[in-house]
C-alpha cells in the first residue's frame, strides 16, 4: 500500500513538473498548446468561435531591478491569482515565461463579432484588475499590462498561425504605448484601444 501511495505521488508530482508553472501554479506552455491544439479540432467540430489573448506586464524588468527578482515573483502571483479570478473555469490561464501570460478562450460563439464583443470586455476586465495597487511588504506596487487579441474563427489556420497573430496584436498594443488592447484577425483587420 505505501509503494503505491508513494508511486501516485511521485507520478502527480511529475504531471505537476511537466505541465504547470512553477511559481504561478498555472498551465505552462506545453500543456496550454496542448490545449490550443484541442481547441482548434473543437471548432472545425462544432463551428464555434474562440480567442487567443497574451498579456504582457509593463515595464517588469523595472520591477525586477529596482526591487529585486522575490518583489518580482511575489507580482506575478498576484497578477496570476487576480487575472485566474476573473475568467472561467473553462479558459485556460497560462503562465508562458517570464512576465507572460496568455489566455485561451474557448467555445464562445459562432458569430465573430459577439464574440469580439465579449473578448473586448474581457480584456478590458483584465486590464482594470492589473491596474489595483499590489501590495509588497509596505511598498505600493501600480502595474499595468498590453494585451495582444486574436479571434480563432477558422480551422484554415492552425496553431502557429494564431500564436504568430497573437504575438503580432502584443507587439502592437505595446508599440502603440503599452497600457492598451490590440485586436489582429486573420484578414488583416486591426484595431487598438488605448486604456
Amino acid at each position: 500500500m505505501s509503494d503505491i501511495s508513494e508511486r501516485k505521488a511521485a507520478e502527480q508530482e511529475i504531471h505537476q513538473l511537466a505541465f504547470y508553472d512553477t511559481l504561478t501554479g498555472l498551465a505552462n506552455r506545453r500543456l496550454f498548446m496542448d490545449r490550443m491544439g484541442t481547441a482548434l479540432k473543437e471548432l472545425q467540430r462544432h463551428q464555434r468561435c474562440g480567442a487567443l489573448l497574451f498579456i504582457d506586464i509593463d515595464n517588469f524588468k523595472q520591477i525586477n531591478d529596482t526591487l529585486g527578482h522575490y518583489a518580482g515573483d511575489q507580482v506575478l502571483q498576484s497578477v496570476a491569482r487576480r487575472m485566474g479570478q476573473m475568467l472561467r473555469d473553462t479558459d485556460t490561464l497560462a503562465r508562458l515565461g517570464s512576465d507572460e501570460f496568455a489566455v485561451l478562450i474557448e467555445g464562445v460563439d459562432s458569430n465573430d463579432a459577439q464574440t469580439t464583443r465579449l473578448v473586448e470586455r474581457i480584456a478590458y476586465k483584465l486590464l482594470t484588475t492589473l491596474n489595483e495597487p499590489i501590495t509588497l511588504a509596505e511598498e505600493s506596487i501600480m502595474v499595468t499590462g498590453s494585451i495582444g487579441i486574436t479571434i480563432m474563427a477558422s480551422n484554415e489556420y492552425g496553431v502557429d498561425d494564431y500564436l504568430q497573430q497573437v504575438d503580432m496584436a502584443l507587439f502592437q498594443a505595446k508599440s502603440n504605448g503599452r497600457h492598451g488592447v490590440c485586436f489582429l484577425i486573420l484578414q488583416c483587420r486591426q484595431r487598438y484601444w488605448p486604456m
